[in-house]
């Protein structure tokens, strides 16, 4: 990931980049400090998408996790990084 992100600034300059930790297990040690980690390497990181069911099902049925499961742990995640995308943007100059 850090070499794509590197690739691409080469090529454009600094685009923001924020790090999505995905299919995160909360259960581990890596899980739980997953933001800790990623931080190190000096990008911005973007709430956690966990590994749920919801996901998986959503998919299934073909229908994104809000309209399968509204208001789900699933769905509160993917607004919570939404929210963080869209802050992100907005501080960048046009």
């Amino acid at each position: 990931a850090m070499r794509l992100i590197a690739s691409a600034r080469k090529l454009r300059g600094k685009p923001k980049c924020l790090l999505v930790p995905s299919k995160i297990d909360r259960n581990t040690a890596t899980g739980r400090n997953i933001e800790l980690i990623l931080r190190q390497f000096g990008e911005g990181v973007a709430p956690a998408v966990s590994q749920r069911v919801a996901y998986a099902d959503s998919i299934a049925f073909g229908k994104w996790v809000g309209d399968y499961a509204p208001g789900s742990k699933a769905h509160l995640e993917v607004q919570a990084l939404t929210a963080e995308v869209v802050a992100a943007l907005e501080q960048t100059p046009s």
